[in-house]
């Protein structure tokens, strides 16, 4: 089996770590290198992958060789026999390891969002696109099962036309390090979080946000430099209204983490489901025509819960190196994390603002 050859630059991001489990269990992935220079995050780095020999070395995988450690990134670059890299650095950073990666002819798993200001996204999408590299936007939350069952379901027309949406990615009172430093992350839950929100209402509806009004301050911990509470209402092609709540505020006695949640009504019904959850419940509107024409149908009842529980990052890894491996665009591209960086900037100037401010759209796509 042809295997798609990975390395991994830096676990600035915790994701990092996911989409390494993902590398070494997916058969057509080997990690073959690891870079992490910061010293407080090497020993971890190690820990994870190390072997009782001392050898950087995979999971139980007879075909997956020694990983190799690098605290300079240039270094693992520089190896010819690696194809594409994950990139999991602070925000800051993206511009500047994207770059090389892609001059180096290495194609690109990039951490969201991807940029700290629409002008270095726009680079990063066009420096990769001129180097002829594979860009994708780390969008694992799209291909949860909870997700896709979903979204088969609203393109089978379950709940008919969709209406509005509503989605949120929440997050206990507990984000610290370089996500709080503005000069690193350029931004708080805005910046971190609407992306997760707003990709998947763009995916389902299959429409682009043209306005966003967007209300956000620092309110549950008044002692960080960042945003940490923010409610954005964004208008979609077509009428559709989506809203989205991102926020770092759920107290710390909070029974999980967070959430990655939608609810998307239709004129027929309605679908809810969370990532974190594990599980899709739909409802469908009432009345007895309805319920005459959903038997026929073969629509069993008026509300049905399904559960579902797999890794997102497996299955998100595993359609990128299918579609480097098959000559294919990935499925979540660089186009899809410029639009979240420009609803992103949309929103931070709507707060400044306190208007609706109209979405950008992509420098070609304006031609």
């Amino acid at each position: 089996m042809k295997r798609l050859r990975m390395g991994a630059i830096s676990f600035d991001h915790g994701h990092q770590y996911g989409w390494c489990s993902a590398h070494l269990q997916l058969p057509m992935v080997e990690l073959v290198a690891v870079s992490e220079w910061m010293p407080e995050q090497v020993d971890r780095v190690k820990s994870t992958l190390v072997s009782s020999d001392g050898a950087m070395r995979a999971l139980d995988d007879p075909e997956q060789g020694s990983v190799a450690y690098y605290e300079d990134y240039q270094e693992l670059l520089a190896r010819d026999d690696i194809d594409a890299v994950s990139i999991s650095s602070a925000n800051a950073f993206h511009l500047e390891h994207t770059e090389a990666a892609a001059q180096a002819g290495k194609h690109v798993i990039l951490e969201k969002p991807l940029a700290t200001n629409l002008e270095d996204a726009t680079r990063i999408v066009t420096v990769c696109d001129e180097a002829g590299v594979h860009l994708s936007t780390a969008y694992p939350t799209r291909f949860s099962p909870s997700a896709t069952e979903a979204k088969r379901r609203v393109d089978a027309g379950e709940i008919g036309e969709i209406v509005s949406m509503h989605a949120t990615n929440h997050l206990r009172r507990a984000t610290t390090g370089w996500f709080v430093d503005p000069e690193l992350s350029g931004g708080g839950t805005i910046r971190d979080h609407i992306v997760h929100g707003t990709v998947r209402m763009r995916w389902f509806s299959g429409k682009e946000v043209i306005s966003i009004y967007a209300e956000g301050d620092t309110l549950a911990r008044p002692e960080i430099a960042v945003d940490d509470v923010a409610m954005l209402i964004e208008t979609f092609e077509g009428g559709i209204v989506g809203s989205c709540d991102p926020s770092w505020n759920r107290p710390m006695t909070a029974s999980k983490w967070g959430d990655v949640m939608i609810r998307i009504l239709g004129t027929e019904g309605a679908i809810d489901f969370d990532i974190t959850g594990c599980y899709v419940s739909r409802t469908l509107a009432g009345g007895s025509q309805q319920s005459e024409a959903w038997e026929a149908a073969g629509v069993q009842g008026y509300v049905s819960h399904m559960s579902y529980q797999e890794d997102a990052n497996v299955w998100y890894v595993k359609d990128f190196a299918e579609s480097i491996l098959d000559g294919r665009k990935p499925s979540v591209d660089g186009i899809d994390g410029w639009y979240g960086v420009a609803c992103i900037e949309a929103a931070y100037q709507s707060v400044r603002e306190h208007c609706e401010v109209e979405v950008p759209t992509f420098p070609d796509a304006a031609e």
